[in-house]
Order: C-alpha cells, then sequence, then structure tokens
C-alpha cells in the first residue's frame, strides 16, 4: 500500500534533494497507512459481532472516554456512546470529517477557477467522495441501516431502538429521536 509513496519519498530526497516534500509524502503516507489498518480492522466479522453485534469499543473506550473526560458525566457519556460508541462509528466520522475537509478546497478552486477544466475534474471527482462519506456516516447508525434516504417504507424502514447505554427517547416508530444523526 505504502511502496509507491516510500519510493516517491525516496526519489524527492535523494534524487531531487526536496526535503521537505518528500517529509510530508512520508508522513502522510505514514498517517494513511495507520487510518487504512484502523478502518480495515474495524470491518472485520469478528469486531462487527463484538458486544452482542454491537461491535467493539477499543477506540471509545481508550481514547474518548479519557479524552473528553466522561466517567463523570452521564449525559456527554450518553451523547459520545451514541455517536462513537462503536469503532465503526468512530471510522466512520474520521472519514466523514476528512471527506467534507476535501470537498472545501476543491470548490474553493472552481470558484477562483471556474473556467479550468482540470479544477472541474478535480471538483467531480472529489464531491462524491465527499458527499458518499457523509452518506456512510448516517448507514453506520444502527437505526439507519437498510434504509434508503431516497425511498421510505415505514413499515420496513423503522429504527431498532438499539441503544449504546443511557437512557433513550424513542418515538412511536422506535427511533431515538433524543440526539439528531447529523
Amino acid at each position: 500500500l505504502g511502496l509507491p509513496y516510500l519510493s516517491l519519498v525516496l526519489y524527492e530526497c535523494l534524487v531531487l534533494g526536496e526535503w521537505v516534500n518528500g517529509l510530508i509524502v512520508f508522513l502522510t503516507t505514514i498517517l494513511g497507512v495507520a487510518l487504512s489498518g484502523v478502518m480495515s480492522a474495524t470491518a472485520m466479522p469478528d469486531c462487527m459481532r463484538a458486544n452482542n453485534g454491537k461491535g467493539t469499543r477499543v477506540v471509545f473506550e481508550k481514547c474518548v472516554v479519557p479524552l473528553l473526560g466522561l466517567k463523570n458525566d452521564s449525559d456527554r457519556f450518553t451523547f459520545y456512546s451514541k455517536h462513537l460508541g462503536n469503532d465503526g462509528l468512530v471510522v466512520a466520522w474520521t472519514l466523514g470529517i476528512l471527506g467534507t475537509l476535501c470537498g472545501i478546497p476543491v470548490t474553493i478552486l472552481v470558484i477562483l477557477h471556474p473556467r479550468s477544466i482540470s479544477m472541474w475534474l478535480i471538483f467531480w471527482s472529489t464531491m462524491p467522495f465527499s458527499v458518499g462519506s457523509l452518506l456512510f456516516v448516517r448507514a453506520s447508525y444502527p437505526e439507519t441501516m437498510n434504509s434508503s434516504i431516497f425511498f421510505s417504507d415505514e413499515e420496513n424502514d423503522v429504527g431498532t431502538g438499539i441503544s449504546y447505554g443511557g437512557s433513550t427517547s424513542a418515538n412511536s416508530h422506535g427511533i431515538d429521536e433524543g440526539t439528531p444523526l447529523l
């Protein structure tokens, strides 16, 4: 996965003498490989089946709870447990944030250079990723899995009422409306 980028680092550093660009490519490669590893691990069937089908909670318990100080605050714990309560949701939100951040500069480039074909090509190759990453966040919640944003069958698309901790305020269809998804 990272070998082409590492060869690019060596080429930029040794042949071109561009140490800053080589270091930037190296760091982004290391970050990309690490994120790919976490994303791949959370997608494994054993990780998804853990905790009675709710998924593993390693990132939530080891990172989110200590960083945000959630041990003594039950309201905040319930909110973050719903939105970052398993590793799959953490990965989905990370991908959603990165996808949105990737869409901002290409939109600005199209606004600044509206007649440039290359800017439009970059825009139309990046925007599906940005929109898709946000749709992936929506699809990662148990209440909205196997549902459509375009077609709704109220008998089949109702939520499961699954909660990741704390009390829920479910409506008559069993959908938790206590915290908005997006």
